[in-house]
């Protein structure tokens, strides 16, 4: 067989062995003579030889003598030599290649999730049984060379989806020993990642109509039966009064000039705010969902209204001679004004052009409202009532009559509007923990499936797509708009405290054409069909409490209640009694939260008696409140025995509180601890 030198024999020193014969015996003289040097050595016993030389000799000589010398036993010299042959190799070279690791090179979500087998081949004096390592995210994954010098090896998605690039080396030694190693760089791309989704949005509950008389009472209507309950008297006559959007009560005095005032909910008291300065009389007053106040009067022209001071700026005009019979509706953007000649005239507030809605109606139309989505009543002087549709530009009399004294003024509801009837945001926006592409292409949503749009999600972008309980507008880049829709049985048959999802699937794509799937889940929380009481305190059920324009307490009581602080700095506290049980607990949602701080004017959480055992620190705290944001408001889950104490546990919440429009993890709040800090440091948290 072929001997070889390899380079660690040509920098060490080598044995050479041999064996003698004939005549030749123990004690005979034997000489190599290699590359220029002699090397003197003796027969063994047993006839052998074993010589140690250099190997740099033998590296630079590959054919060299040996000989053999000495007598015989008759006393006869002899010499014996013989040639011997060897192959010099020091290097040894190897090479390897990753295959792709999928068909396009492309890791996609999916495959992210499982095993990825890696794949390749190797070359040079690489053969199969050598080491391959594959270093991938600070792992190693190792096997051997196959037959036909290739490997294959399963490696984890995840840890493929960690990075773009990993290495793979070969290692071993070539036919003469000599070692190699030989590393390949594989580089990959990486597909989007498309994570689920949550929102809330929340149905509206039955809207209650307020009224107001010609001897200042104040009390809610039902527009079905024309039945009137009293709240209380306010002291004086209003030509009109309004809901904020808070749920405070507005009024506009029935006087030459007008005055603004503040109307407790719960009692029909008035605060005076200041007078309606530079309008003149004005009999007609409604509030938009984002808090802003309009009032209109005989001279047919419109006014925004300060709601701290009264002061009035007019904003347009529904057209010359068009004077007020005695209300305004705000729908779609749009106020709507009775009008003293039987019309209902729309002014446009994106546009300011004033038309006529609606015709043919009495001229003493003093009272309007919107009692739902898209649904508005009217009542006459006489209490005739009308059911109104704005869209169709229609009014029909209902049969229902309010008739008798005291004569109604004006009609207050709500406007339905807001982030509780629709809500918008982004399925791919740059937030940790959100749909991302890891190799930083722009994403693209490119299909959504729900309802009437059925998968795969090829189709749907730009256009609204018909969910359950609403519909979806989702665009390429993400941006989404979800509106509730409250005519839908589905909606109507949930009741206080009831929640349903929406669930749409959607597909992202990146610019290599790559996809993932997710869902957008809308959560819709129910409510009563039937109005609540409204007062600053609640019972035993699910309440509505509505707030002044003064600094008030707001005990929800038991039950899924409603809150709306109005203006001030309110305190919303909590009771042991009004908790839930572990596992389902009661949800109270408060719709205008100030984050200010206390002494700024903003709203305060009262948890001392709902909290048992606990201190003021925030290591005791976080053993019983935690924080996540979810679909827009912040959710305080609560466990009032402090069964956090292990960490977050659902089945230990026995309260929720549900911060609509708020983000309390804003400003790198990321942690319960961290916000519950910046409560107390706030005076926004109340505990013993």
């Amino acid at each position: 067989p072929t001997t070889f030198i390899n380079d660690i024999d040509a920098r060490g020193q080598v044995t050479v062995t041999g064996v003698v014969g004939g005549d030749a015996a123990p004690g005979d003289g034997v000489v190599l003579r290699i590359n220029g040097t002699t090397y003197v050595g003796s027969v063994l016993p047993g006839n052998t030889f074993s010589i140690d030389v250099s190997g740099a000799d033998l590296a630079v000589d590959t054919r060299f003598l040996a000989s053999v010398s000495g007598f015989d036993d008759a006393g006869n010299p002899f010499v014996g030599t013989a040639l011997s042959e060897h192959t010099v190799d020091r290097t040894a070279s190897a090479t390897i290649t990753v295959d792709n690791i999928t068909a396009d090179d492309l890791l996609t979500a999916s495959e992210a999730a499982g095993m990825v087998p890696v794949t390749g081949t190797v070359g040079g004096d690489a053969a199969p049984g050598d080491a391959v390592v594959l270093s991938i995210n600070g792992n190693s994954y190792v096997t051997t060379v196959l037959p036909g010098n290739t490997f294959s090896v399963n490696v984890a998605g995840a840890d493929l989806a960690a990075g773009t690039q990993f290495t793979a080396t070969v290692s071993g030694t070539d036919a003469a020993g000599n070692p190699f190693t030989a590393t390949d760089t594989s580089t990959h791309r990486l597909g989007p990642v498309a994570v689920d989704d949550r929102a809330m949005v929340y149905e509206l509950p039955a809207q209650r109509i307020h009224y107001n008389d010609s001897a200042g009472n104040i009390g809610t209507v039902d527009p079905t039966t024309g039945t009137r309950t009293l709240i209380g008297n306010a002291g004086r006559v209003f030509g009109d009064i309004a809901v904020g959007s808070t749920g405070t009560l507005f009024g506009i005095s029935f006087e030459t000039p007008s005055a603004l005032y503040s109307i407790n909910p719960a009692t029909g008291a008035a605060t005076r705010i200041g007078p309606v300065s530079g309008a003149g009389f004005v009999n007609a007053l409604v509030a938009s969902p984002d808090g802003r106040l309009f009032a209109a009067g005989s001279s047919g022209d419109l006014f925004q209204l300060s709601t701290t001071t009264g002061a009035a700026t007019r904003i347009g005009s529904f057209g010359a001679g068009q004077a007020s019979a005695g209300d305004l509706l705000f729908a779609d953007n749009a106020l709507y004004l009775s009008t003293d000649s039987g019309t209902i005239r729309k002014f446009d507030l994106a546009t300011g052009i004033a038309t006529t809605a609606v015709s043919g109606l009495p001229n003493d139309l003093y009272n309007l409202a919107q009692t739902d989505v898209g649904t508005y009543v009217g009542s006459t002087s006489g209490g005739q009532m009308y059911a109104i549709d704005l869209a169709a530009g229609t009014a029909v009399r209902t049969g229902v009559s309010t008739a008798r004294a005291p004569q109604m003024y004006g009609f207050a509801a709500a406007a339905v509007g807001g982030p509780l009837v629709t809500i918008t945001g982004d399925v791919t926006p740059t937030t940790a923990g959100q749909d991302r592409d890891p190799d930083g292409s722009t994403l693209a949503v490119v299909g959504v499936v729900a309802g009437d749009v059925p998968a795969p999600a090829a189709t749907g972008v730009g256009a609204v797509i018909n969910g359950t309980y609403g519909t979806l507008t989702i665009a390429a880049d993400g941006s989404y708009s979800y509106a509730l829709d409250h005519s839908r049985a589905a909606v109507q048959s949930l009741g206080a405290g009831q929640v349903a999802n929406d669930v749409f699937t959607y597909t992202i794509s990146d610019a290599d054409g790559a996809v993932d799937t997710a869902t957008l889940t809308v959560q819709v929380n129910g409510a009563s069909e039937v109005p609540p009481p409204v007062s600053t305190t609640g019972g035993g059920a699910n309440d509505t409490l509505a707030g002044g324009i003064g600094a008030e307490t707001m005990l929800g009581g038991a039950g899924n209640d409603l809150m709306s602080g109005g203006l001030g700095a309110d305190v919303f506290a909590w009771r042991l009694a009004d908790r839930g049980a572990s596992g389902a607990p009661a949800v109270d949602t408060i719709t205008d939260f100030s984050v200010a701080s206390r002494a700024a004017g903003g709203d305060v959480l009262d948890l001392r008696d709902l909290l048992q055992g606990e201190n003021s620190s925030p290591g005791s705290l976080d053993n019983y409140l935690h924080f996540r944001v979810e679909g827009g408001a912040t959710i305080v889950d609560i466990s009032s025995s402090g069964g956090f104490a292990a960490g977050y546990s659902a089945a230990a919440v026995d309260q929720q509180i549900v911060l609509a429009g708020v983000d309390l993890s804003a400003g790198g709040l990321t942690t319960d601890q961290l916000i519950i800090q910046d409560l107390l440091n706030r005076n926004k948290l109340i505990t013993d």
